[in-house]
């Protein structure tokens, strides 16, 4: 992937409110190492792992946060 795409993808996890921690535990690598590939410091990330970590990310819901005016 290439640098706005990894950027844009940042911003969907941090948007749906996704850790890095969850990220990891979900893709089998460490949290140090997800932190690096958001930060493109982790140049040789194996496709396979990049793959699950943007799975992962789609997979999950986003959530928004409305007010309610409830009349009495």
């Amino acid at each position: 992937m290439d640098y706005e795409m990894i950027n844009e993808l940042n911003a969907e996890r941090m948007r749906k409110g996704i850790k890095i921690k969850d990220i990891a535990n979900a893709v089998g690598i460490s949290d140090a190492y997800t932190s690096m590939y958001f930060k493109h410091k982790a140049s040789n990330i194996d496709s396979m792992k990049e793959l699950a970590i943007i799975e992962y990310i789609k997979s999950q819901p986003e959530y928004r946060m409305v007010k309610v005016i409830v009349k009495k």
